[in-house]
This record gives C-alpha cells, structure tokens and sequence, in this order.
C-alpha cells in the first residue's frame, strides 16, 4: 500500500503546474503590459506553465534579481542587457540574459 501512495504522490506531483516568475517594471509603463500579455498568451497555450509577472523597479533591477537567481525571467531594456553583459554582471551564468 505504501507504493501505491507514492505512485498516486508522484503522479500529483507530474500534474502541478510550474509557476515561473517574471520581472516586469512599475505599473503603469510598458513592460507590465507586455509582462501580463507575454503571461496569458504562455498559460493559454500551456496551462501547466503559469507566468507570474512582478511589478519591479525596472531593468537594472532586473538585471540584478536575474543575476542572483531572484526571478526566473525578467524585461530588460536593450541598452541595459547590453551594458550588462560588457560589465560581466551575469558572468557566472550568462544564460540568465538572453533575448526574445
């Protein structure tokens, strides 16, 4: 009985959506519209995959919370995703950084 309950567990837990969380920018401005379009066209093509836009400061925020692993995705202006990769602030994990 116990292997059943853990079958039945994993089978729960396969069936869990993953919440991932995006940076976005201050109400108001672009990016949290963008953040909250880029979420429902994600989940209404996955509902298993759940964007969480957060309203943050902005790109140099969110530059730093990609950097230290904060948020799982996050807007980021041009000019400052390039000045980011020069000064090396995602040298450990340059992937962080990328764009769409």
């Amino acid at each position: 009985m116990i292997r059943r309950r853990g079958v039945l567990a994993s089978q729960a837990l396969a069936q869990a959506p993953l919440a991932l969380s995006l940076a976005t920018a201050t109400p108001g401005g672009g990016f949290p519209a963008y953040g909250a379009a880029f979420a429902a066209a994600v989940m209404a093509a996955d509902p298993m995959l759940v964007i969480e836009p957060r309203n943050i400061a902005g790109s140099l925020e969110n530059v730093n919370l990609l950097a230290e692993g904060r948020v799982n995705l996050g807007l980021v202006a041009g000019e400052t995703a390039t000045a980011a990769r020069r000064a090396a602030i995602l040298s450990e994990n340059p992937a962080r950084l990328c764009g769409l």
